[in-house]
């Protein structure tokens, strides 16, 4: 498959899965004490992708800048890149007497110091009592699962200042896609999206039974490469015990209020 027959299968899949935009619920799978302390402060974790097992994710090598140093040095020396708050510094004179290739390297360092520099993802699954993710992020059923609802989570994260970057709302979110290959996509205006997509939503086959939802914020405040956001206790719907979490634990939970 050539980029793009991959670029129009990519956006086939997503606008076909636009059923699975806006779910009713969302769940969170948690070992115990991640659970209650994620219960007790009312809050969310985002994680930097770079802490994430797939090395394969959020990845430069998911964007092909080879072959685009005219047409992004032609952006870069556009006099109306300077009307903007950009948090690329483009020293004009600089950019100028950078060849075409080293104007490729240029882009690529910043774009992945740049995006991910405050990156943060928040992973749920769509799935109800899955036993795939009791066994595996509630640790054997010794957890718990924690279930969202959607549009109020949503909501709130909208109207948190903590998400805005170059005076913008930060925040996507989607279901991701699971592919047999991942290739890359060109840089440039014309596929932004798509580029983004790619980054963001797309995992390989070998992940499929984790039936993922993510949110996506390109301005968290990291620390250590996580950051948690606090929620309102609307947002919460219910919580799941697993089957093997003791009486005393369970009780620890319903004295929160749940």
């Amino acid at each position: 498959m050539n980029e793009a027959e991959y670029r129009d299968m990519l956006m086939e899949r997503f606008i076909n899965g636009h059923k699975e935009y806006n779910p009713e619920y969302i769940y969170k799978y948690l070992d115990f004490n991640g659970g209650y302390l994620s219960l007790k402060n009312l809050n969310i974790q985002f994680s930097h992708p770079y802490t994430f097992s797939d090395l394969t994710e959020c990845r430069k090598f998911r964007i092909k800048f080879k072959n685009k140093g005219k047409r992004i040095k032609d952006s870069l020396l556009d006099e109306s890149l300077n009307r903007f708050n950009t948090p690329i510094s483009v020293n004009i004179e600089n950019i100028r007497n950078k060849s075409y290739r080293e104007i490729e390297l240029f882009t690529e360092h910043n774009w992945e110091k740049i995006t991910l520099e405050k990156a943060g993802i928040a992973c749920f699954t769509t799935l109800a009592n899955s036993t795939f993710h009791w066994n595996n992020y509630a640790d054997k059923h010794n957890g718990i699962c924690v279930k969202y609802n959607f549009m109020k989570l949503l909501t709130h994260f909208e109207n948190s200042s903590f998400f805005y970057y170059w005076n913008n709302q930060s925040l996507i979110h989607g279901p991701i896609i699971y592919l047999d290959e991942i290739i890359p996509i060109s840089y440039g205006d014309d596929f932004k999206l798509l580029m983004l997509q790619n980054w963001i939503y797309v995992k390989k086959i070998t992940y499929a039974e984790e039936k993922e939802y993510r949110i996506y914020s390109q301005n968290c405040d990291l620390n250590k490469q996580i950051a948690r956001i606090g929620i309102d206790r609307a947002c919460i719907e219910n919580v799941y015990f697993g089957s093997n979490v003791s009486s005393d634990n369970i009780a620890r939970i319903n004295d929160l209020g749940f």
